[in-house]
């Protein structure tokens, strides 16, 4: 996939730019390895935007990212912390 290798650049706008495009051509689920790494980078743009995707896909993906998920209940970042907590209610609901 032409957008993954953009995922590894060291500049964050492009990284965003990256996720950003990467959604409409691929499926969620099938790219959870990628959406893991990415609640990891050091963008809360790019943290806030993986949350939002793995969201819209809902499902399983949610549960098997749980642990990475709940970590960013303490993020520095009001935006990402909000989207965390929408996805852990989710998860906690069922």
């Amino acid at each position: 996939m032409f957008y993954l290798k953009y995922l590894e650049y060291e500049n964050p706008d492009l990284r965003f730019d990256a996720l950003v495009c990467l959604r409409p051509v691929t499926v969620v689920r099938e790219y959870l390895v990628i959406y893991r790494k990415c609640l990891k980078d050091k963008d809360q743009r790019i943290r806030e935007l993986a949350l939002k995707r793995l969201d819209e896909e809902g499902g399983s993906c949610l549960l098997e990212l749980k642990n990475e998920i709940e970590v960013l209940i303490h993020d520095p970042n009001m935006e990402v912390k909000r989207a965390a907590l929408k996805i852990l209610k989710k998860v906690t609901r069922k």
